[in-house]
């Protein structure tokens, strides 16, 4: 399926959900791969760190979730709610795996 076709077959709130994501989900990766490089992980500020990996998480979750449903033609019919309920759930999974990566690069010595 084309991208112009996949884009057209999304509803006004899950194309401005898939656009906010994507460009949520590029300025975070730019913060993490340029910053990680500058400032060791022992000296992030705790909050800042939670924060951006919240908007990382919920921003990977919706393109993981439309990516799903672009493959299985059996989860097209979703409604709306049903797919934000499921954007919930990888969010939630994404979150606690990169909150715990955080508590750990932050407990660890300088590097």
């Amino acid at each position: 399926m084309a991208f112009r076709g996949f884009f057209a077959d999304l509803t006004p709130e899950r194309r401005v959900a898939l656009m906010v994501a994507i460009v949520l989900w590029i300025a975070t990766n730019y913060w993490f791969v340029f910053g990680i490089f500058r400032v060791p992980s022992s000296q992030w500020p705790p909050h800042m760190a939670v924060v951006f990996a919240g908007i990382d998480a919920l921003s990977t979750a919706v393109v993981v979730v439309e990516m799903v449903r672009g493959i299985s033609s059996r989860l097209s019919s979703w409604s709306d709610e049903k797919h934000f309920f499921w954007v919930g759930l990888v969010l939630a999974g994404l979150l606690a795996i990169q909150y715990t990566g955080i508590r750990i690069a932050l407990s660890s010595p300088g590097v």
